[in-house]
This record gives structure tokens, sequence and C-alpha cells, in this order.
């Protein structure tokens, strides 16, 4: 069991868009925030294996939550499974 400050998240999940993907990864950083950190970033399944998309931000979550959405990668794909990865500093 690792105890102390939890800073990352890994979130696995079948048949979903990737815009929901990112709002439930985005929402689990969000609820660590308080804990002063100064940085966020994440990486979720690209659109071509071995090809992940990695978004990171200095601030506040909202701003690495505002740069993924407003990223050009298309929202809509769904994955049968996938594995993403986030985490705050």
């Amino acid at each position: 069991m690792v105890t102390g400050v939890q800073t990352c998240a890994l979130r696995s999940s079948t048949s979903q868009d990737r815009r929901y993907i990112l709002d439930t990864v985005l929402n689990g950083l969000q609820r660590m925030e308080y804990r002063g950190y100064d940085s966020a970033g994440l990486e979720i399944e690209g659109d071509e294996p071995g090809k992940p998309l990695i978004f990171k931000e200095v601030g506040k979550v909202q701003f690495l939550k505002k740069h993924c959405m407003e990223s050009d990668v298309d929202m809509d794909k769904t994955f049968l499974s996938q594995t993403s990865i986030a985490h705050t500093r």
C-alpha cells in the first residue's frame, strides 16, 4: 500500500468516447488540486497504436481542461478499451 500524497491517477475503461474519458480524468485531477500543485498533465490513447496524445499545462487544472477541449483531436472517437494516466505536481 502506498501512503502519502496522491499525485497520479490511472484509469481504464471500455466503450467510451474521448470526450468522456478526458472529462473523467480531468475531474479526478480537479479533486486533488486543492493540495497546491502548480501544473498538471495527462496522456490518453491516440488515433494510432503507439502514438498517445499528451497534454501538459502550467497552473490550475482548469487550464489543462481548456487546452484539452480546445485541441483539434477527434473527441467523438470511441474506444473498445483504453488506458489513460494523469498527474499533478
